[in-house]
């Protein structure tokens, strides 16, 4: 995968000063419904929200690098390759699926359907062989990520995921001898499989959104 093209972009787009201060100008025109939403104060909002948008965009190179690394030791790689390469794709060959207010609008939107798929991705693991791949607090900060973008743009993005899991996602049905052996060892614990991942709450400033995961 061209995993270091997607860090280029990011970084490219992240360490622009004016992209930069356009994003948070759009955060301070937005500061009074992100206060009510997220429960901050509105003066906080601009500082928090950027920081943890930004965080949160980087985060996403880090844990595909992480993931096609522990799939290829364990040859397991080619079950997921179709949805790993889509969560790239959505950064190198940006869909047209609602009206950005800025270049950081754009990432955090295919941030957000990358994570949400590893979620997904996550939760495949949980179901087969009851332990967790990535770091627990995931569906914490897309819960998050989701309350930030808004509930009409999110749920289109949702829909992108669901079609992607029910499309490139390995069939449970049909699992491969690799996946199978990889899923069992897992469950088993016969071995330390997984990596140590990086902390999300290092990764995240999420103490400031402690109570935005129980909005419904």
């Amino acid at each position: 995968m061209i995993i270091q093209t997607l860090s280029r972009i990011i970084d490219k787009t992240l360490k622009d000063g004016a992209t930069l201060k356009a994003y948070n100008r759009y955060l301070v025109s937005e500061a009074a419904d992100l206060s009510q939403i997220l429960h901050l104060p509105k003066n906080e909002i601009p500082s928090y929200v950027q920081g943890f948008v930004l965080s949160y965009i980087r985060a996403v190179p880090k844990l595909l690098n992480y993931v096609e690394k522990l799939f290829k030791k364990y040859h397991i790689l080619d079950d997921w390759l179709p949805a790993l390469k889509v969560m790239v794709n959505f950064f190198i060959a940006p869909m047209d699926l609602v009206k950005r207010q800025s270049d950081i609008h754009q990432l955090m939107l295919e941030a957000y359907l990358a994570m949400r798929i590893l979620e997904e991705i996550n939760e495949f693991f949980l179901d087969e062989a009851h332990t967790p791949l990535l770091p627990d607090k995931i569906a914490y900060v897309n819960v998050v990520m989701h309350t930030i973008i808004g509930e009409s743009i999110a749920r289109i993005l949702d829909e992108v995921v669901f079609e992607v899991v029910h499309s490139m996602l390995p069939d449970r049905q049909r699992l491969s001898h690799e996946l199978q052996q990889f899923l069992g060892d897992l469950a088993e614990q016969k071995q330390k499989i997984l990596p140590n991942w990086p902390a999300m709450d290092n990764e995240l400033d999420l103490s400031v959104f402690i109570h935005t995961a129980h909005i419904s």
